[in-house]
């Protein structure tokens, strides 16, 4: 009987500290968010004017999400002339990745198919699923080796 409430307790004991880590976790996550809560309403205070003009004047930011532009003039201090750069070279970057986008998934694959046939029909010899998405990719960036 002793044995039994010994084991009991400290059962009791496990719990007890279990939902004391639970609520600091809870406590922890609560902090947190009000914290980025409160930092983003202090950007909208400070650079939200100035963010609502820059969005009218460029509108391809339009799509950004707001806090990513407050982070953004976070960033350069407010500086509109930086930050104006900034999604310039931004917008140039991601309208590059479009032109290089306009081959589609599959004709790359296929493409890259073709250039691995020999390795693939390797691994494929050894038993290794060529199928798979991230064997072509490893190919492609080891060059063809198929050691690595």
């Amino acid at each position: 009987m002793k044995k039994f409430v010994e084991t009991i307790n400290d059962v009791d004991d496990r719990l007890r500290m279990s939902a004391i880590s639970f609520h600091n976790d809870v406590h922890a996550r609560l902090v947190q968010r009000e914290y980025r809560i409160n930092k983003w309403n202090t950007l909208d205070t400070r650079f939200g004017a100035t963010v609502t003009t820059l969005q009218q004047e460029i509108p391809s930011i339009q799509s950004m999400r707001r806090i990513r532009l407050l982070k953004i003039m976070e960033r350069f201090n407010g500086d509109v002339e930086q930050v104006r750069k900034f999604l310039q070279v931004f917008e140039e970057r991601h309208h590059e990745h479009d032109e290089n986008s306009n081959i589609s998934r599959r004709e790359k694959r296929e493409e890259l198919k073709s250039k691995y046939a020999t390795q693939l029909d390797e691994l494929s010899t050894a038993g290794i699923n060529v199928n798979s998405p991230c064997i072509l990719r490893q190919l492609e960036k080891n060059q063809g080796d198929v050691t690595k």
